[in-house]
């Protein structure tokens, strides 16, 4: 257990309570690695030693003098031309002056050579005389837990004469060094010889942070290697995945607390030795100043007081400690206080880098879902499930929803993760299943697997919509033709053979909910990190192509169908009275609303409702009017020739944009629900909507 100490100052607290950056969330199956998140050049980033930055400092001097010894004693060649050089061992050395430290210069100042005489070796035999070097190359390889095979090239300049030539070239050399960081740093170098290629070695590729270079794919082998060794049994039963058994097994030890002020961060791994800042409360709930707590090294905090602290946070943390020891051990070869990492700058990021940070939370996050949900393992169950379905006559969203369920209770998950795991395990057919959208599941769907791979979805929420609505031009157009309506999840074309209403809420037919391919827009996910927080979030863009081709066949498909319902609503429209007042009316007549129904879904007194039907006034509210248009649910051609009636035309205004996409797209919704949708989005004229929050 921590040991307490007294509450912090002000000045403490200040700096304390500023929020670590290095906390990344993302909910939805594609998890993408930092090189898929897009981002600006110019990133905050902390001050991080790299192993090429260390090995430079403390190594590179003596590597190059060891070069230049060898070279010196003919123990080395240089190559040029096609021909090998070699220092002529009983001439070599005698041409340098001593060596020390006020005669280093003298290594870039020519001086008459000694030529050696040629004699039958295949080496051509010359005054090799370095004048310098520097590592121009590394690469590094996990062996073990703590231990790193490191491979450096370094680059020398070199003079060389004999009686028939004299130059100056430039030579690679290739090292091996060996380094064991368990408790401080302990090398070895050695194998020098001229460079030729990187060698394939075994072992974890690790790039120049120490942090191991990983793909998707990686991530889930490793995984199932940290299970195998520490918790063999979870391979086999899900009951066993244990996140407190695997830390015990690891050497960890978990700790929960209420952390001050860090309501993002889910939980925090401990290497060596440090402290956190505790929330307080009395026995009446209320805040007392906060204290510090004292952390033993090798433990895990959670956090009680995480917003949002998953499922199971330790399993994070776990593959943390599997994965980034040797990380947390270079920094601290760089600076004996590892929070100096909340030093962050702004720097320049070289194209397609990331930040090193970004990459050890995206490998533990994804790893972390890896332990808690074993591919091995969920493949086999999910294989056993489908089988015991497979005399069910309903399409695979059906059937993967039924199993997702099942199995996110087996394995101790959110539904949510497994979904996502099912789909990162070549179960492409459950993104139509266990989608969350607003407060509930919609209807579980499916799709012709071509139709919908990497980060392209049919799926989008209210929210979204009315985002894209506004930003995007293109899907702006589409909307603005009518033919699409916003429905369970789904932006469906708005014809009865796709879309019925059931109850109060609309819903896609039999057929289109087994082939959302052929009647709803699809999207694709771009991922952007946030410069402030480094939340790493998903912004859903309209699929241009695939829309276009889509818009145009279901067109060209349902041309007389289009034809007769564009004739019919012309009809009408024309019909229609030349004032707002009796328009409406009519409109009420045409739908058959009363006075007293509409009064109750847009909270719009009988009397102002009464008042709309018989009295033109000087001027109306675009959101008065788009609240009754709503109510009626009309067709998005009437409710245009209502507010053009009213007196208002709808600009490109962001907040008209808004409004437009509900009256084009959201029509069937209730007027409860598009405000909930106008408040999610951050509707800025909200208060002239309906508040059906507020008490009666």
């Amino acid at each position: 257990m921590g040991e307490s100490r007294d509450p912090f100052t002000a000045e403490e607290l200040y700096e304390l309570r500023r929020e670590d950056l290095n906390e990344f969330t993302s909910e939805d199956e594609r998890m993408p690695s930092p090189k898929d998140v897009w981002a600006e050049e110019t990133v905050v980033l902390p001050e991080i030693q790299t192993m090429t930055g260390y090995i430079r400092q403390h190594y590179e001097a003596v590597l190059v003098d060891e070069i230049s010894r060898r070279l010196r004693y003919g123990e080395l060649c240089v190559r040029h031309g096609g021909k090998l050089y070699r220092e002529c061992p009983w001439t070599g050395p005698e041409d340098y002056p001593e060596e020390d430290d006020d005669d280093v210069t003298v290594l870039n100042t020519p001086i008459e050579h000694s030529y050696p005489v040629a004699s039958d070796q295949k080496d051509s035999l010359a005054t090799v005389r370095p004048l310098g070097g520097e590592i121009t190359w590394t690469s590094f390889t996990r062996a073990s837990w703590n231990f790193v095979e490191a491979f450096v090239v370094v680059t020398m300049k070199v003079d060389v004469a004999n009686d028939t030539e004299h130059f100056e070239t430039t030579e690679r050399y290739a090292i091996d060094m060996w380094f064991d960081m368990e408790d401080g740093v302990n090398s070895e170098f050695g194998n020098i010889r001229p460079y030729r290629c990187v060698p394939d070695r075994a072992g974890v590729k690790l790039d120049e942070y120490l942090i191991p270079v990983f793909e998707h794919n990686d991530i889930e082998k490793e995984a199932e290697d940290i299970l195998l060794n520490f918790l063999c049994e979870g391979l086999q039963d899900p009951k066993y995945l244990n996140s407190g058994v695997l830390a015990e097994r690891l050497g960890l030890h978990v700790e929960h607390y209420a952390l001050y002020e860090r309501q993002h961060t889910s939980s925090i791994l401990f290497f060596g030795a440090g402290e956190v800042l505790v929330q307080n409360r009395d026995a009446a709930g209320n805040e007392l100043p906060p204290t510090s707590v004292a952390i033993e090294p090798n433990t895990i905090v959670v956090n009680d007081s995480a917003v949002n602290n998953g499922k199971d946070p330790v399993f994070h943390e776990c593959f943390h400690y599997c994965e980034h020891q040797l990380f947390f051990q270079l920094q601290k070869l760089h600076n004996n206080d590892i929070n100096c990492l909340t030093k962050w700058k702004s720097v320049k990021l070289e194209e397609g880098k990331r930040s090193p940070i970004e990459w050890i939370e995206w490998q533990a996050r994804y790893g972390g879902q890896c332990l808690q949900v074993p591919r091995m393992m969920l493949r086999k169950r999910v294989n056993e499930e489908l089988e015991s379905l497979s005399g069910l006559n309903t399409h695979m969203g059906h059937k993967l929803q039924t199993v997702g369920r099942k199995l996110a209770k087996e394995f101790s998950a959110y539904n949510y993760q497994i979904r996502n795991r099912m789909i990162q395990t070549g179960y492409g057919a459950a993104k139509g299943a266990l989608n969350f959208v607003v407060d509930d599941y919609i209807s579980p769907f499916a799709f012709s697997l071509d139709e919908c791979r990497g980060n392209q979805t049919f799926v989008i929420t209210p929210k979204e919509m009315l985002d894209e609505y506004v930003r995007n031009e293109d899907f702006r157009a589409i909307i603005d033709t009518g033919r699409y309506i916003y429905v369970d999840g789904h932006v469906c074309i708005n014809d009865p053979e796709y879309v019925v209403k059931q109850g109060n809420k609309l819903k896609l037919t039999e057929w289109a909910n087994a082939h959302v391919d052929q009647c709803c827009l699809r999207f694709v996910r771009t991922y952007y990190r946030d410069q402030q927080t480094h939340y790493v979030y998903g912004q859903l863009n309209s699929d241009e192509e695939y829309n276009g081709r889509n818009l145009t066949l279901s067109a060209s498909e349902r041309a007389p169908q289009l034809y007769q319902r564009a004739m019919e609503t012309s009809r009408m429209l024309t019909e229609l009275p030349h004032t707002f007042h009796e328009t409406f009316a009519k409109l009420m007549d045409l739908y058959r609303i009363k006075v007293e129904k509409l009064a109750e879904e847009t909270l719009l007194s009988e009397r102002s409702i009464t008042r709309y039907r018989t009295k033109e006034a000087d001027d109306y509210s675009v959101d008065k009017v788009a609240v009754l248009c709503v109510g009626m649910h009309l067709d998005p051609l009437f409710s245009l020739d209502l507010m053009r009636k009213a007196g208002i035309l709808l600009r490109n205004t962001p907040a008209d944009l808004v409004i437009n996409a509900v009256l084009m797209g959201m029509h069937q919704y209730s007027v409860q629900e598009v405000s909930r949708y106008l408040k999610d989005c951050g509707y800025p004229r909200i208060k002239n909507w309906p508040d059906f929050d507020k008490p009666n």
